[in-house]
């Protein structure tokens, strides 16, 4: 690292002598060398690690490289293959949320994930079929895309993670999408007398395109989660007075679940109790 003016200068004039290097100096120690790097960078990037590189650089001590962190990206980011960039932006969207110098940077990097249709594409297939926790963090955040509704069909029914399905089922039949933002609120329950409860922010949008949620209802009926037959039942509640559903609350009220679970069963006697077969 640089520790003196000249030094510095000579630097970066050897930087500026090597564009093709600046890759490589996004993890220089000095901001102004990263700086100087970011600005350089405008071509494909050939490696993951590098696209990894040039995002956090949007979580960056030093303003100055975020703010032109923020411009080599967009330079970039259409430049570089989807399977480049795939590696690097399923770990940031995992813990991108954690980094708490984004300054505006977190929603850049969402709105050029959405911009790459194909990306996206991949990460909602990886998402279906991922059992780890890194799916369940990738889907909140991808939850905030328009892109993400063509998907909640197959996610509904196809999705490893049954509380993936379950919210996937759930958005569909309420015709808008939610997400904790990864913030909390304080709720009161007795302002007298000091007492209140930590609840998630919870953000929504509405489904640009609304799924077949009446055809997701009924394939859920063969589910074996617990989590996705309380989704069914809730759907069935809301909707139980449209003509249509009255086959369906028929088959989940008769021996459809021979077995269930006591959240499960009820809802199933709250159904009952609204409903006359």
């Amino acid at each position: 690292m640089p520790d003196s003016g000249a030094a510095l200068e000579s630097e970066l004039a050897l930087w500026a002598q090597e564009p093709g290097r600046s890759s490589i100096a996004l993890f220089h120690g000095d901001g102004r060398v990263r700086q100087a790097a970011l600005k350089q960078l405008d071509q494909e990037l050939l490696h993951p690690l590098i696209v990894y590189g040039l995002i956090s650089r949007l979580n960056d001590w030093a303003p100055e490289v975020r703010a032109e962190a923020k411009l080599a990206l967009v330079r970039c980011f259409s430049k570089t293959p989807s399977d480049i960039l795939f590696p690097a932006v399923w770990i940031v969207l995992q813990y991108g949320t954690s980094w708490k110098r984004w300054s505006g940077g977190w929603g850049a990097f969402l709105q050029l994930v959405n911009s790459r249709e194909t990306l996206f594409n991949g990460i909602a297939e990886k998402v279906r079929l991922d059992r780890s926790g890194e799916a369940s963090r990738v889907f909140r955040n991808i939850c905030q895309s328009p892109l993400l509704d063509a998907h909640l069909e197959l996610l509904a029914e196809k999705a490893s993670q049954p509380h993936i399905r379950a919210s996937a089922l759930r958005f569909a039949v309420h015709g808008e999408v939610t997400w904790w933002n990864g913030e909390f609120e304080r709720q009161w329950i007795d302002k007298s007398l000091g007492k209140s409860v930590r609840r998630r922010v919870m953000v929504k949008r509405p489904i640009a395109n609304q799924p077949n949620w009446y055809a997701m209802v009924e394939r859920s009926l063969r589910d074996d989660s617990a989590a996705v037959r309380n989704e069914v039942l809730d759907a069935l509640i809301l909707l139980r007075h449209e003509d249509r559903c009255s086959q369906l609350i028929e088959m989940v009220l008769g021996s459809c679940w021979p077995k269930v679970a006591y959240s499960t069963k009820s809802r199933m006697e709250f159904l009952r109790s609204k409903v006359q077969l």
